[in-house]
């Protein structure tokens, strides 16, 4: 009997009608499940679960065959590796990555190591669909680096001294531009409270939570400096930017999923236009 031949055997040619040929269910997978993020800009990042779907599609799966390994990195911090391999119905390796995930990384220097090693596996799973078909995301509008080889937003204010919670002050006038430039003063508690929760909240990709911080924030914004409002508003701006993807995402699958003049939910973008 004749071997079925994999789809990295295929002529190229036929490698993109194949591609072309998921690229419907491919790309509502990843939209109805919020799989990618943005990050600088209107580039779109696919996780590990959306690569993960674009292989099975094609007849590739992946595999773990070793189990995942720690050591010390280069701080002497903890660090997990995990192997993965991706195989083809008939079981033959097509590919393969080792990935890698640490305790000097700022979102995971307090975490489990079991959640360490998790990571490690799923950037692997990424890197392994990534190496040879990362071509077939970019041609259905995805960047070909998985979002979890991405780096985190960064939004790190300057450590703060210590302060005595302060009472509301009269509202001030709109702050003029020569107040708005940087400062060596470093941000109040409640400042820095507000610029981490907008972090965490898109690390979580919570709208919800970036919703409940900015109707907090409406009519209280005169409690602050005009340097600690001109870096809540910076936050607001790159929260707006990486999270601007899921409302797309979600808008998308509602036009997809709800009959034609049926409601759909209001996911608006909390920090406006």
């Amino acid at each position: 009997m004749e071997r079925e031949l994999s789809v990295s055997e295929l002529p190229h040619t036929q490698q993109m009608e194949m591609a072309r040929a998921i690229a419907r269910d491919l790309v509502k997978f990843i939209d109805d499940q919020g799989l990618s993020v943005s990050m600088g800009g209107k580039s779109r990042y696919c996780m590990a679960e959306g690569w993960n779907f674009m292989g099975n599609q094609l007849g590739l799966f992946a595999r773990q065959t070793e189990q995942p390994k720690s050591d010390l990195d280069d701080a002497g911090k903890e660090r997990w590796w995990s192997y993965v391999e991706i195989v083809d119905r008939s079981g033959n390796i097509v590919s393969s990555a080792w990935h890698q995930c640490s305790r000097s990384e700022r979102n995971w220097s307090d975490r489990d190591s079991f959640a360490l090693a998790s990571m490690a596996t799923t950037r692997a799973t990424g890197k392994a669909f990534r190496q040879n078909w990362s071509w077939v995301m970019r041609i259905h509008g995805f960047e070909p680096t998985p979002a979890e080889e991405m780096p985190p937003l960064q939004i790190d204010p300057a450590p703060a001294k210590a302060t005595k919670p302060r009472a509301k002050p009269k509202p001030k006038p709109k702050p003029t531009e020569s107040q708005l430039q940087p400062s060596s003063e470093p941000p109040s508690e409640e400042c820095q409270a507000v610029i981490a929760t907008i972090v965490n909240c898109v690390e979580r990709r919570d709208l919800d939570g970036l919703n409940e911080v900015s109707g907090g924030l409406k009519g209280n914004m005169d409690a602050f400096s005009a340097v600690e409002q001109s870096r809540i508003r910076e936050a607001g701006a790159a929260a707006r930017e990486s999270m601007q993807s899921i409302v797309d995402a979600e808008e998308r699958a509602n036009h997809l999923l709800a009959p034609s003049g049926g409601p759909r939910a209001d996911r608006s973008n909390p920090w406006g236009a």
